[in-house]
């Protein structure tokens, strides 16, 4: 008797482990692709028919396109989050002249609002503004809005 009930304790323990692990979502796992609704055909690129659905897309189609075949790649499409990508991140990369990765006052001349917040955004004072400390700004005052407009 006292076999039977541990191997049914020991049936559950290892159906439950089994039902946990299934759903805990793998490191490096895929994730839904951004433009998947835009994808109607699933084939991984989007073609001017698929882009005529998305008024943005279909607006943008031409420069996306960089190769001119008539197909958004995965690696032409405007990628957002991360490093940045798409326009954002091709502006901010010409702003870093010497490509070290952070931005100094000279290379933002003619950015006024960056310089005007310079200081504000430079966290560690380092004299340079990095793509994080600039996020971090960015993210801050999105709050700061956000709150001023629920208070309104």
């Amino acid at each position: 008797m006292k076999s039977i009930a541990l191997l049914a304790v020991g049936l559950t323990i290892a159906c439950t482990a089994h039902l946990t692990f299934a759903q805990t979502p793998q490191p490096g796992a895929a994730k839904p692709a951004r433009h998947a609704k835009i994808d109607t055909n699933g084939d991984g690129v989007i073609d001017r028919s698929e882009a005529a659905a998305n008024p943005k897309m279909a607006e943008h189609f031409g420069r996306l396109d960089a190769n001119k075949d008539g197909r958004i790649t995965t690696e032409e499409r405007p990628k957002h989050g991360g490093k940045g990508g798409g326009q954002r991140g091709e502006r901010m990369a010409q702003l870093d002249a010497n490509k070290d990765g952070r931005f100094s006052r000279d290379e933002l001349a003619g950015k006024d609002r960056a310089l005007q917040n310079f200081a504000a955004i430079d966290s560690d004072n380092d004299g340079f503004l990095t793509r994080e400390e600039m996020a971090a700004h960015h993210k801050a005052r999105r709050g700061e809005r956000g709150a001023a407009l629920q208070q309104k």
